[in-house]
């Protein structure tokens, strides 16, 4: 299921995703598709092992960032700026597969992996958090020379451009 809380394909006020939270690991390169796909494996692999099926989440993305919180509770349990994000994608292995790098505020780079109910689920969400970066960049941009918007986006850094990978991964 799908909420979108604006307007089909609006990244301005935010989409949320209704996905399952596998979990998380650390890892050692901000962007590589092979350490993220190690990291899926592990998370994947650890989830089966303890039989857990993912933990009902909102997944929320924006120009501010990611929110994730818990669909019973409604308690949140993460809220990461866009900025720290530098890569997600949907997993090639596991199709069902959606993950993000991001730097935790102690910088370490944790990647995070949800199961999504469709394997278009976990490309449109990659594709959606790669649109939403590129539009905060924009809008970034163009605030350069305008004080008045300084406020309204958090001050990015870019590590490259956004390309779709090999088809089956959308890299930030």
């Amino acid at each position: 299921m799908i909420e979108m809380e604006n307007r089909p394909g609006s990244s301005l006020e935010g989409i949320t995703f209704q996905v399952k939270y596998l979990g998380s690991t650390l890892v050692t390169a901000p962007s590589d598709p092979k350490v993220t796909a190690e990291a899926v494996k592990n998370i994947v692999a650890i989830a089966k092992s303890t039989g857990r099926k993912g933990k009902p989440v909102q997944f929320a993305i924006n120009l501010r960032g990611v929110s994730i919180m818990e669909q019973g509770t409604k308690t949140h349990t993460m809220d990461i700026s866009l900025y720290r994000i530098s890569y997600c994608s949907a997993d090639a292995t596991f199709g069902h597969v959606f993950a993000f790098i991001a730097t935790n505020d102690n910088e370490t780079m944790e990647c995070h992996a949800f199961l999504c109910n469709k394997r278009k689920m976990a490309q449109l969400i990659s594709i959606t958090v790669a649109q939403t970066f590129n539009t905060a960049y924009h809008l970034w941009s163009m605030t350069q020379g305008d004080s008045s918007l300084m406020g309204f986006l958090p001050q990015p850094t870019l590590r490259g451009a956004l390309s779709p990978g090999d088809g089956k991964r959308m890299t930030i």
